[in-house]
């Protein structure tokens, strides 16, 4: 299984409309990850050398919050140093959840600024793609549209189906 992840590791750029790439990340505990299709999520792009990143991870983080269990906010750090990424995640105490990227995810994303943001449907297609950091308006917006899309993305029954 991890092969076949691993051979889907090509040149891919974040667009709406594309699937998100199916890259091996982990947790801060080393455990392996794959943001398969699901639940609607937010992708935040971040690094700790990345001051834009450091402002907005709180921002995300109290999104996450706001959020609940309705959809999933994921911040992936591309650091290359796992430690200090770490060190800032445990220093903001973010609740969010945190990835780590082996470099082939940022790769496969190939993002045009720091930080950059993907909002992705529960199918996995790219909804939306922010390249630049987010300020508390831009989270605000953001949100309306997760919020929205998590309505678009529930299965609609058939007006012959019963109601249950």
């Amino acid at each position: 299984m991890i092969a076949a992840l691993l051979m889907l590791a090509v040149t891919w750029a974040a667009d709406v409309g594309v699937p998100l790439p199916l890259t091996l990340l982990t947790n801060d505990q080393g455990v392996a990850a794959v943001l398969a299709p699901g639940p609607v999520r937010v992708v935040n792009l971040w690094a700790s050398w990345c001051g834009p990143c450091r402002a907005e991870l709180p921002l995300f983080d109290a999104l996450a919050t706001r959020l609940g269990t309705d959809a999933e906010v994921v911040l992936v750090s591309v650091d290359t140093s796992r430690p200090r990424a770490v060190a800032l995640a445990k220093r903001l105490d973010l609740h969010a959840r945190v990835l780590f990227d082996g470099e082939s995810f940022a790769a496969q994303i190939n993002p045009e600024a720091m930080p950059s943001t993907l909002l992705v449907g529960s199918d996995g297609v790219v909804r939306r793609v922010v390249a630049g950091e987010m300020n508390v308006d831009d989270v605000a917006a953001l949100e309306g549209e997760v919020r929205a899309l998590i309505v678009d993305d529930k299965p609609r029954q058939s007006v012959d189906s019963p109601l249950k």
